[in-house]
């Protein structure tokens, strides 16, 4: 008979019959035995329960909510795109920022360069290197006008972050926008 009981075929038990199961051996086998589906009922509905008594307790009267002032308002709305997402799980993890790995070749001389920048901000990298190179023959090649080229790029940002928020950029302010800050005007190295 096709509908009898004995005829019907039963299910293997989990991880008994497959190959694969096996070579997992026995910590699937225990962590099977350990999952507790009624447990994990009885904790969600008591995480439940919690939730809504907190959300049915009256909110204390006695503390008032002050708003925020106009200007707190504004001053908030300047680093407000940052915070991007605020559900956790959107958030993306930071990137590990990576040191330098060379020593810096204008260790020297980022003192000096720092001073040809206060007075012509305007020049190209190309016209201070130049510079640099006839002040100190020999001392740096050619090919290190793509890091000196960077070194300006950070110190230009610091330049127009003071004209247009007034403030001196630190570490922590560059480091949110991916800019590394390089030389010795930072308050905090990377």
């Amino acid at each position: 008979m096709a509908g009898s009981p004995s005829e019907v075929p039963t299910r293997p038990e989990p991880f008994s019959s497959k190959p694969h199961g096996q070579r997992r051996g026995s910590q699937v086998r225990c962590a099977h035995v350990t999952l507790d589906p009624v447990g994990l009922l009885r904790t969600i509905r008591v995480t439940q329960q919690d939730l809504v008594a907190i959300a049915d307790r009256p909110a204390d009267a006695t503390t008032p909510v002050a708003a925020p002032t106009l200007e707190q308002f504004l001053q908030g709305l300047r680093t407000a795109w940052r915070a991007g997402e605020v559900r956790p799980t959107c958030q993306t993890k930071p990137k590990i920022l990576r040191g330098r790995r060379r020593p810096d070749p204008f260790a020297a001389v980022t003192a000096t360069m720092r001073e040809w920048f206060a007075a012509a901000p305007w020049q190209t990298s190309r016209e201070l290197f130049e510079r640099l190179q006839r002040e100190h023959p020999g001392a740096f090649p050619d090919g290190q006008r793509r890091t000196l080229q960077r070194r300006l790029k950070a110190w230009r940002f610091e330049k127009a972050h003071q004209m247009v928020f007034g403030t001196a950029i630190t570490g922590d302010a560059a480091a949110a926008i991916s800019l590394p800050v390089t030389g010795e005007s930072s308050a905090t190295k990377l």
